[in-house]
């Protein structure tokens, strides 16, 4: 779970490095900030559902493993 919040962390670090926000930031970051927000739930809830609240190590394993390598891809955006 810590890698899969790490990994939206460092995807809206990405974006918000990319973004050029003009005279007026806020309602641009606030845009950005609300669709990672709604992505990190969304995958999160998917998270919940597909290993049943933790319980299924299979569903574990898998989710385990398909998160793993992105911190590393984004290891430019970890701070």
């Amino acid at each position: 779970m810590f890698d899969l919040y790490e990994v939206h962390a460092r995807k809206l670090r990405k974006e918000l490095s990319e973004t050029r926000f003009g005279i007026d930031p806020n309602p641009l970051f606030q845009s950005k900030y609300n669709n990672a927000m709604n992505a990190l739930t969304n995958e999160f809830n998917e998270f919940r559902k597909q290993t049943k609240m933790g319980t299924d190590k299979m569903a574990l394993y898998g989710w385990k493993s398909r998160i793993a390598k992105e911190p590393d891809d984004l290891k430019d955006y970890a701070e």
